[in-house]
């Protein structure tokens, strides 16, 4: 009641001193304030308020981002955090300013439960501080899977399988459902196909007929996998994706690509070699040279081989695969900051490149495979407007054609499989348009 009573007559006070222009206290009153009721004026009720924290968080392997509701007259505020399996909160943050009702946790751990709490604060020398909030229970997202390392399968049945990720609670395989031979690239368009709820199982087995793509598209699916922590509440948090990767239905390829494997397969092939021809086909002359293939390169192709290549497969459907998996899977590097020195390296293992390496890594995949191919420096467009652009040739006896990965994604759809220069138009060798 003392302190009750103190307080009451040191507003009265003040509200008099202000009125009056007063400056300063009379005597009398001078003993009445107390170092606690001093403040107590201009800190108000905050004592009776709380924050109300967010239930929505937002999280990764390397941060939770954490929010509150404003208290009225808040200074600032303090942050309260506890690792699950402690028992006790420790403050792991101070923030000031009426506006900052955020935090940002940069000390966690990827698939760690953390509990936090906020209480506001008025006041500078001499605080009061609200009651805390309402425990906010989340999670840290776990670090990701980085690729899929096999992919493999019969007709509709993909199967894949990656790396276990031991810090998650499990995995979900999302599939690509943008892909219609039209439209572009849309990031949205990821669907679920999968959800493994243990960290130990890598590998799953899809039936790829379910996603609905139909048409001639239809036996192309790309694949990535998120790793990822469920909180005290339920609430799953996911890593980022992993690389992309593609299974190819090799029934259906058959199927609406066969006139195409029809016309490599008279390719006449010999053993499995390192060379092939690049023709610089700029000048109005061409020049031709041989060139051979890195042994890192020779390395990277035998392991892209072992990774995604059926039994059963002929050469053909080996090539008709590369060429798609390239034009689906790489990232056209504009900077030109992340290719490699080989081709196949740029292309298999870093996943970068431009028309050299998407195409060069694909020739050196035919030779591999015992095509006698070349990779030609040529120009596309018209003859009155072009740019320098790299494409992959093979002959069919007397007749040339065009092996072309090109770039899904970035720059359209296009592609060619051993296509006729007629056909797919706009390449140019020796300032003409090749037209046969």
């Amino acid at each position: 009641m003392k302190k009750l009573i103190s307080r009451t007559v040191s507003a009265a006070l003040a509200v008099s001193m202000l009125c009056s222009g007063a400056a300063s206290l009379p005597a009398s009153a001078e003993g009445l304030f107390t170092k606690e009721s001093s403040f107590s004026f201009y800190l108000g009720a905050i004592t009776d308020e709380k924050p109300v924290i967010s239930t929505s968080y937002k999280s990764n392997a390397k941060y939770i981002t954490i929010s509150w509701d404003k208290v009225r007259g808040a200074s600032g505020y303090r942050v309260y955090r506890k690792q699950d399996g402690s028992s006790k909160y420790k403050m792991v943050s101070e923030i000031s300013g009426k506006k900052n009702v955020t935090y940002k946790d940069t000390d966690v751990k990827p698939n760690t439960r953390y509990s936090y709490k906020v209480k506001a604060f008025k006041g500078v020398a001499e605080r009061q501080y609200s009651k805390a909030s309402k425990v906010l229970r989340t999670v840290s997202a776990p670090d990701k899977v980085k690729e899929i390392t096999k992919v493999w399968g019969s007709g509709v049945n993909a199967k894949l399988k990656w790396k276990k990720q031991p810090d998650c609670d499990g995995y979900i395989v999302y599939y690509y459902a943008g892909y219609d031979g039209y439209s572009g690239y849309d990031s949205t368009m990821w669907k679920k196909a999968a959800v493994i709820n243990s960290p130990d199982k890598v590998s799953v087995s899809i039936n790829t007929s379910e996603f609905g793509h139909g048409g001639y598209y239809s036996f192309v699916t790309q694949f990535r996998v998120k790793s990822f922590s469920t909180d005290a509440n339920g609430k799953i948090k996911t890593s980022a994706a992993s690389k992309t990767d593609t299974y190819i239905d090799m029934s259906e390829v058959r199927r609406y690509c066969g006139e195409e494997l029809a016309m490599l397969s008279k390719v006449e092939k010999g053993e499995s070699r390192m060379t092939y021809t690049y023709e610089n086909a700029q000048p109005k002359k061409s020049i031709t040279e041989t060139e051979s293939m890195s042994s890192i390169d020779r390395s990277a192709i035998e392991k892209f081989a072992k990774n995604h290549f059926a039994a059963g497969w002929s050469d053909e459907e080996k090539v008709y695969y590369t060429l798609t998996w390239i034009n689906r899977n790489v990232t056209y590097d504009t900077e030109y900051s992340h290719i490699r020195a080989g081709y196949a390296d740029s292309i298999f293992n870093g996943r970068y490149g431009q028309c050299t390496q998407y195409n060069g890594a694909l020739i050196e995949m035919m030779a591999y495979l015992g095509y006698d191919v070349s990779l030609i420096r040529g120009l596309r467009g018209s003859e009155d407007y072009n740019w320098q652009h790299f494409w992959g040739e093979v002959s069919v006896g007397s007749r040339k054609y065009v092996m072309e990965a090109g770039n899904y994604g970035q720059d359209g759809i296009w592609s060619f499989f051993c296509t006729s220069y007629k056909e797919a138009s706009g390449y140019i060798k020796n300032e003409k348009a090749v037209t046969k």
